[in-house]
Parts: C-alpha cells; structure tokens; sequence
C-alpha cells in the first residue's frame, strides 16, 4: 500500500562494518520492507551472495573512515541526494549514537523508556556496551545538552521523551 505516492513502510537502513548479518532474521524474509544496508568491501563481498536469496535488499559500498567504522556522513549524503531521504529515526548502540555526537549528524533525540531496569550484565552474565565508548571521551565541558520538547506516556509502562541536540564541542 502507498501513502501519498511512498510506500507505508520506510525504508529500513542497516549499517554493518562487517556484513555478518544473521540470514534467517525476520527483516530478509520480509519483501514488504524495503532495506538498504551499507558495509565495507569485504561485507560488501560476503552480502553479495545473500543479496540472491533476499527480497527488496540493496547492499552498497561505503567509504571507510577507520577499520571498522563506515564514513556515516558519506551514508547520510548518499540517503539524501540518491534515495530522497530527508529524515532518519535511528535505533543503535553507542558505538554509532557516538559517532554520530562526534561529527554533529544528530539534530534531534527521541529516548523511550520502558519499565524494566537493566543491570550491568545481560540475562546470560556477558556485560552489557557502554552508551558511549571510551575513545569519544564526554565531560561536563563538551558533552551535548538535550532540550526536552515533549514528553508522552502510554499506560504505566512507557515513558516517551523527545529533545533537541546542543552541541558543544
């Protein structure tokens, strides 16, 4: 179904240094959503052959910044001058939350809480990521300010807050 000529779905946008992506994950076997994943040149050659199994997948080559880091402002330019994406809602670990604080891609912050306290270890005892790795080091003099711009609950489990980003660095 479309929705003023775009479809209801948006496009799912995967990064992946590596391009080991888990082949049996519910999002491949989906041909309703559309993904466009970005890796390196070696994911690049390891997602090649599975591009052939999966349905409404494109795979592209991004530039690397360092091993193991994809250049994201070569990835944001390309969504926005080659796919007409404007607008990304970004679910990630801290890994890429902190790159993206570093070269100032963010402009605004949605944070979700749900009603479950989570310990410094996973359910199996292997310790959880850091939100921000130690090699972007924040302070009190750099790290950016959120302007909360509004917040909504929904029953007594969720807690939705949405903010603006300052930069200070």
């Amino acid at each position: 179904m479309t929705v003023l000529g775009k479809s209801e779905l948006p496009y799912q946008i995967i990064l992946s240094y590596s391009g080991d992506l888990p082949k049996e994950h519910l999002i491949f076997q989906r041909e309703d959503i559309r993904k466009i994943i970005f890796t390196s040149k070696p994911g690049f050659f390891r997602l090649s052959e599975l591009t052939l199994l999966w349905k409404n997948v494109v795979v592209i080559e991004a530039p690397e910044i360092s091993i193991g880091s994809l250049d994201l402002n070569w990835v944001f330019d390309h969504l926005r001058n080659n796919w007409n994406i404007q607008h990304l809602d970004i679910s990630a670990g801290g890994q890429v939350i902190s790159q993206l604080i570093v070269h100032k891609l963010l402009d605004e912050i949605r944070v979700n809480f749900a009603g479950h306290i989570a310990s410094l270890n996973n359910t199996i005892g292997v310790p959880r990521p850091r939100l921000f790795p130690i090699e972007y080091p924040m302070n009190m003099s750099n790290n950016p300010h959120v302007k909360y711009l509004g917040v909504r609950m929904i029953g007594e489990q969720y807690l939705f807050l949405r903010g603006s980003i300052n930069y200070r660095h």
